[in-house]
């Protein structure tokens, strides 16, 4: 039988397809309307701290450095990593720009989709010892031009995740001495350095480009169980320091 995972892409690719069908017209209205995919069970979320991160990009094949920090500091998802052009980052200003991202088609080929919610359109900051090696990044590996990909594979083109997922990824974790994981798991990785550096859930939100907060609650509450104290402490401190004014009688 098939997964659930893979039946959930064939209805993601399908109902895009039908629904740009109905806005040229094409057909009246798209058969899956009202129609939900398969759930999928979500896998154990693993959570790298900052020095594994440190140790896996020291490792990993030179030009999939910044792939891995960006996944894990900005939260990019794979086909939104796969997707950058060299007009969607701008190291100098130290942000980047998701607008679109990028699948391979069983067989061979690749589609060019817009972000999976119209929140993963987003722009996002990018801390400065990122945007200081996204820079050498460009100049090292990237296809020339403004719409250049910023990341392909070793034989031009885009990232064959497959491919890389065992030429490139298993390697790395094994020699870093880190336990098996997915590529996803540096975007919950993101999440979780994020809150450790201060990130409430409407910053998360933003960042990851989740639909609601309701969404980054339910994912990554359970990260947070100390920020209320954390608040408490800081309201202790403004409570402490704050001074009566004497107002004047009769004023």
């Amino acid at each position: 039988p098939l997964s659930a995972s893979y039946c959930h892409q064939v209805y993601r690719t399908l109902n895009r397809l039908l629904q740009a069908a109905v806005e040229a017209e094409m057909v009246a209205r798209n058969p899956l309307d009202g129609v939900k995919p398969p759930k999928v069970e979500r896998g154990e979320m693993r959570f790298l701290t900052a020095d594994e991160v440190a140790t896996l990009t020291a490792v990993i094949e030179p030009r999939y450095r910044v792939f891995v920090l960006l996944a894990a500091y900005c939260g990019l998802r794979e086909g939104e990593l796969r997707a950058l052009r060299r007009h969607h980052v701008n190291p100098l200003h130290k942000k980047i720009t998701v607008v679109e991202q990028l699948d391979e088609r069983r067989g061979g080929g690749w589609d060019t989709w817009d972000p999976k919610t119209h929140e993963s359109r987003r722009s996002v900051p990018l801390a400065p010892f990122i945007a200081e090696e996204l820079v050498e990044h460009l100049a090292l590996w990237s296809e020339p031009g403004r719409k250049g990909l910023v990341f392909t594979a070793p034989q031009g083109g885009p990232v064959r995740i497959e491919n890389w997922r065992r030429r490139v990824w298993a390697p790395a974790f094994t020699t870093a001495n880190i336990e098996p994981l997915r590529l996803h798991d540096l975007r919950h990785t993101c999440a979780s350095l994020a809150i450790a550096a201060g990130a409430d859930i409407k910053v998360l939100q933003a960042m990851l480009g989740h639909k609601s907060a309701t969404t980054t609650l339910d994912l990554y509450g359970h990260l947070m169980p100390g920020q209320m104290e954390a608040v408490a402490d800081r309201l202790d401190a403004i409570g402490r320091a704050a001074r009566p004014t004497v107002v004047a009688k009769g004023t």
